[in-house]
């Protein structure tokens, strides 16, 4: 039988640097609608304006009604 190797992709840099300075990652719904070089980018602003992202900052405590909500543990 073959094995199936999944190859871990790397945090980009300002992602990384990002959730080191603000403290969270970007939302779920973030990760889904945009490409890790897109979010990189936006991270990269981010950091720039040394801001963080609202949307990704409260994503914890805004209630949406879909899956994603399983993962903040607050919002159940």
């Amino acid at each position: 039988m073959n094995k199936v190797v999944i190859k871990r992709i790397p945090t980009p840099p300002n992602l990384k640097a990002y959730q080191e300075r603000f403290g969270h990652r970007q939302s779920p719904e973030a990760s889904r609608a945009y490409s890790r070089s897109q979010l990189d980018e936006m991270a990269k602003a981010a950091l720039e304006a040394n801001e963080p992202i609202p949307q990704w900052r409260d994503r914890s405590m805004t209630k949406l009604d879909n899956v994603n909500d399983k993962q903040y543990k607050n919002l159940l």
